[in-house]
Formats: C-alpha cells, structure tokens, sequence
C-alpha cells in the first residue's frame, strides 16, 4: 500500500512520494504522458505538474490510477472507523489485555 510507509511525513512530502511512485508506474507501464492526458481526460500540464511534486485532485489522481490499471482503494486511503456511540467516536475505547 503506497500510503502506509508515509504515515511520518509532512504532507508535502507524502504528496511528493505518491508523484515519484506514479511516474515510476507511468514509466513502467510504458504510457507517454500525451497518451494518458489524452485517454484519462486529465490535462498534460496537470500531470506534468503533479509527476514534478505539485498538487493534483483526488479525482483526478482517481482518473489516472484507473487508466494505467490501478483504481483507487478508498479502503486503503481512507481507514474505516465504527463508532457506535459519540464517546465512542472522541474518545475510541480501549480493551484491556488479560
């Protein structure tokens, strides 16, 4: 998972990790990035933008991901937290070891 190794760095960081990791993907897969703006529907300046460490939306990262095969896991970008209860959810219990 591309995020779990990033947990430790400032969001700068981790946002210019994830643009290494996906040109390193684009690369691999062999797709110019003509091709993918024109295919995915995301502009050539923004994907060169991002692949140099600048922002890109999450709908638009989405778009990308999903042309060169690898959509986005909302499960593994976003933890699922079960609260039952509003304590619950400030204060997340803990369980005692026995």
């Amino acid at each position: 998972m591309i995020f779990s190794e990033l947990l430790l760095e400032t969001p700068a960081e981790q946002l210019q990790a994830i643009a290494r990791r996906f040109k390193e993907l684009r690369l691999a897969t062999n797709v110019r990035q003509a091709d993918l703006a024109k295919r995915s529907g995301v502009g050539i300046a923004t994907i060169r933008r991002f692949e140099a460490g600048g922002n890109i939306s999450v709908l638009n990262l989405a778009r990308l991901l999903t042309y060169l095969g690898h959509p986005v896991d909302a499960a593994g970008v976003v933890p699922e937290f079960q609260a039952t209860t509003m304590r619950e959810f400030v204060q997340p219990s803990r369980r005692r070891a026995r």
